[in-house]
């Protein structure tokens, strides 16, 4: 499973590597993986700019490789699973319940495979139709549909890349382009498992499951907080006499792609502090669960939230409405956040010494903010990047590389994937209380 996610990318690196795939000179092997690597993890991060440096065929490859991944390595094993008509193995059940697909919905992996695929296809589909018709004020018909289909994709599978130069600042005040590009970045990081709850609610009348009704409010309190949050702190910034419809579309804009998509309508350096802090913190949060997002899981973070708001009120466990919710969930969580921030840390700093070595901080003032927020894009295969990307040594562009893969697979797939292998121990030892805080 994990050597055909990884053969996918080094496909995409060949054809990449070829002379028509590019205008101009071909891309070097390392740059090629890269870019191949960020369009199957659907990360965004760009050492060449994709609508200038890639002909129509190298653009045709990276929407391919977009597609894939966004599909997910879950997704993409069922695909397989379908042509060759196998069954899925225990190791393949467990990351399924482990992603939480399967397991909340109560369906069969294949069942599963077939569902995914069809509303991917709706989904981009009706997101073709609809940009097409925003695109055709601009290009031709023919030229609209290529650059609909392209970010109607990329948009979906929370990809970031673009056919257009500085991403999508050039429709920064178009609400025909960004608003139904923002419902395919939430539709798409909301997760298929709330796609297939709520098609039970519609067929069968059943009601909600716990992991949905989290998403959902849990999706509403980020964006509403992102976007308030950025208005407040670009208002005299990068939004600065811009009209107030403008600065509402580029704040809701920006508090959509920042958790996972990468899209832009503003450029990320010329963003203050607070903002690109802010920004960090969304990032590492990312979509929910079975999606095509990344970071740590919306649900993750309201399980923190909530766990900790139990304790404080004097409460053993976490609810949310009038549900509690497990310890299995709660040490999972936690045990995942704790994985994240270690990663990151640890990738920030081999960033710190790939690209400044020595460098006093009075030489590089700002460096240390440009590779930390690097470094949680590439984690959470959001894709932002304050223009550190393209000036990346080879050894950091290789720590970026591993960072995106491992970013999409995510934490608790390598973990599942291990224990299928180690024995849990048949003993149980002394416990003892330990003081914190």
């Amino acid at each position: 499973m994990l050597s055909a996610f990884a053969g996918l990318i080094i496909a995409g690196a060949i054809l990449l590597c070829l002379p028509f795939a590019t205008v101009g000179a071909p891309l070097n092997p390392l740059d090629a993986l890269f870019t191949a690597t960020s369009a199957v993890c659907v990360t965004g991060l760009i050492v060449v700019d994709t609508a200038t440096a890639f002909s129509t065929f190298g653009q045709i490859v990276i929407l391919a490789l977009i597609q894939l991944g966004g599909l997910g390595i879950i997704t993409f094993s069922v695909m397989v699973m379908l042509l060759l008509g196998r069954r899925a193995s225990l190791v393949q059940r467990e990351v399924l319940q482990t992603q939480k697909v399967g397991a909340e919905v109560g369906l069969e992996p294949l069942e599963i495979g077939k569902r995914i695929l069809a509303f991917v296809a709706i989904a981009e589909f009706i997101g073709v139709i609809v940009l097409a018709l925003a695109f055709m004020r601009y290009f031709p018909f023919d030229i609209a549909l290529y650059h609909a289909a392209f970010q109607s994709i990329s948009a979906f599978c929370n990809a970031g890349f673009s056919t257009f130069a500085g991403s999508m600042t050039a429709f920064s005040g178009d609400a025909f382009v960004l608003v139904p590009m923002m419902l395919l970045i939430v539709v798409g990081g909301l997760g298929f498992v709330v796609v297939i709850d709520f098609e039970g609610i519609f067929r069968r009348g059943r009601r909600t499951t716990l992991q949905t009704r989290i998403v959902l409010a849990t999706t509403a309190v980020l964006l509403l907080f992102g976007a308030v949050v950025f208005l407040l702190f670009e208002n005299d910034n990068v939004i600065e006499g811009k009209p107030l419809g403008e600065k509402l579309l580029a704040s809701a804009f920006h508090s959509v792609t920042c958790r996972t998509a990468g899209f832009n309508t503003v450029e990320c350096y010329d963003l203050s502090n607070a903002t690109l802090l802010l920004t960090m913190l969304l990032m590492v949060i990312g979509g929910s669960p079975g999606s095509t997002a990344g970071g740590i899981k919306t649900t993750t973070a309201a399980i923190i939230f909530l766990t900790a708001l139990a304790r404080l009120s004097g409460k053993k466990e976490p609810r949310f409405g009038n549900c509690n919710i497990t310890g299995r969930s709660v040490t999972d969580a936690i045990t995942l956040t704790v994985i994240v921030v270690i990663f990151i840390v640890c990738v920030t700093l081999l960033l710190q010494v790939s690209e400044l070595g020595p460098t006093a901080h009075s030489e590089r003032r700002g460096a240390f903010m440009e590779l930390s927020f690097e470094a949680v894009s590439a984690f959470g295969t959001v894709g932002l990047s304050t223009g550190a990307t393209p000036s990346l040594s080879p050894p950091g562009k290789v720590i970026i590389i591993l960072t995106m893969f491992i970013g999409r697979l995510g934490p608790l797939t390598f973990f599942t994937l291990l224990s299928a292998f180690l024995r849990a121990p048949r003993y149980r030892l002394y416990s003892e209380s330990v003081m914190v805080g």
